[in-house]
Order: C-alpha cells, then sequence, then structure tokens
C-alpha cells in the first residue's frame, strides 16, 4: 500500500503547480462575482482535465511499471494504484476547492472539512483494515477524499448563496 499511496500523492504535486497562483486570483477577485465563478470555472475544467490524465496514466502505464521498477514483491502495489487513481479526481476537487475557500478568507471552512476527513479516515480504517486489509485502506481513502470534497463544495455553495444573490 505504502508504494501506490506515495505514487498517488505525487499528483499533488501537479495541483500545486496549476493551483498556486490561484489563490490570489480568487483573493483578488473576492468581489467581482462574474470573474471570479469564471475563473472558478476555468481552473476547475483544468483541474478534471488533469485528474483523468493522470488517471490513465497510472492505470496504463504506472500499473504495469510497478512490479518492473521494484520488483515482483510489488506486484499487490500494481493492482492497488488502479483503484487507488480515482481518488485522484476527488482530491483534485478537494485542492481546487480548498484554494477557493482559502482565497476567499474561509479558513476555518477548509480547516473543518479536513478535520472531519481527517476523523473519518482514521475512524473507517480502524474498522475495515482488520477486515478487508489494504483493499480497506485504498476504499476509506477514496472514501476520506469524497467527504473532503463534498464538505468543501457545500461550504462554497453555502458561500454564493449567502453573499450573491441575484
Amino acid at each position: 500500500y505504502s508504494v501506490a499511496y506515495t505514487i498517488y500523492r505525487l499528483s499533488g504535486i501537479i495541483f500545486s503547480i496549476i493551483l498556486y497562483p490561484a489563490f490570489n486570483q480568487f483573493s483578488r477577485l473576492a468581489e467581482n462575482f462574474a470573474e471570479n465563478l469564471k475563473l472558478l470555472l476555468k481552473y476547475l475544467v483544468t483541474i478534471i482535465f488533469v485528474s483523468v490524465i493522470i488517471i490513465l496514466i497510472y492505470i496504463f502505464i504506472i500499473s504495469p511499471l510497478i512490479p518492473v521498477v521494484f520488483g515482483i514483491n510489488y506486484l499487490e502495489a500494481s493492482q492497488i494504484i488502479i483503484p487507488l487513481s480515482f481518488a485522484v479526481i476527488l482530491w483534485a476537487m478537494n485542492a481546487i476547492t480548498g484554494v477557493y475557500l482559502n482565497g476567499l478568507g474561509r479558513f476555518k471552512n477548509v480547516m473543518a472539512a479536513t478535520l472531519s476527513g481527517m476523523i473519518f479516515n482514521i475512524t473507517i480504517n480502524i474498522i475495515l483494515i482488520p477486515t478487508l486489509g489494504v483493499m480497506g485502506a485504498v476504499y476509506t481513502t477514496l472514501t476520506t477524499e469524497f467527504i473532503i470534497s463534498l464538505i468543501e463544495i457545500y461550504f462554497v455553495y453555502v458561500y454564493f448563496k449567502n453573499n450573491y444573490k441575484r
């Protein structure tokens, strides 16, 4: 699991590069709803597109390469990276919504979502790993990323609803 998870986490570098300028842009446009929303959608499309490419690379290139590079003892890691790779798009959603909320000064919302995800992750890992082994950790990762995304999307929705009435 460690090898597959480390490879999965490498995609975060790409998201950081893409979203590096976003925080300042979102902050600067916080009062301009139309421009801010347009910028959010631009980054969202970019992040989703890049996520799909990363997922395909993980499934079709990285998965077969893991046993070649690390040895046959890591064959299980090459199988784990396939379901784990689908968490990439959820992580991308966490990245964009987190940067967006932080850019709007909603730091506590991001902290609440992340803390909720951490508590969920620990709790579900304690339940699933003893019964499902490594796949329990994979399912927990997927579910945790989904929950954090859902919470942050909710906070973005509430922010729009409360601040941009037409």
